[in-house]
């Protein structure tokens, strides 16, 4: 017998496709969305999806632990990134970085089976941390987003 995969790496490629278009009208400055940190060379501000917290929980006694037999719960940590170079006064960094948020989270909201990859996903919580030196400042939002599927 040969046990279902999970659907992490399969949400994380959908999420960066997702977020990818809806954030494709932002023109200036660019926002880039990756898998990883590592990926991002120039000076745009920044969605990173990162890593999952996975849990997973009995859901039926179906033979012998085939498919359909555990719940896969999991979030989804991902990071919207925004500097300010000067040029852009410093609330308004604060505005970018939510509006990308609320992008984000929108466009789970108006798929939350991920094109059925998934039972439910939705939008979690998420944190913001804001710093600013001489050159400028930035925002740096800790988002979460929770998937549910059925293995």
């Amino acid at each position: 017998m040969v046990a279902p995969v999970s659907t992490v790496p399969a949400v994380r490629a959908y999420l960066v496709a997702k977020f990818t278009a809806a954030t494709a009208y932002i023109l200036e400055p660019p926002v880039e969305v990756y898998q990883s940190v590592e990926d991002h060379l120039g000076e745009a501000d920044l969605v990173i999806v990162e890593g999952a917290a996975r849990t997973l929980g009995g859901f039926e006694m179906v033979g012998g632990g085939g498919a359909g037999w555990l719940m896969e719960s999991y979030t989804v940590s991902v990071s919207i990134e925004c500097h300010v170079h000067g040029e852009r006064p410093y609330p308004g960094v604060d505005d970018r970085a939510y509006l990308i948020l609320g992008l984000l989270e929108q466009a789970v909201r108006a798929d939350p089976s991920l094109g059925g990859l998934v039972i439910e996903g939705r939008p979690a919580g998420s944190t913001s941390t804001h710093q600013t030196d001489a050159e400028g400042g930035n925002c740096v939002i800790a988002a979460s987003f929770h998937f549910m599927t059925q293995q």
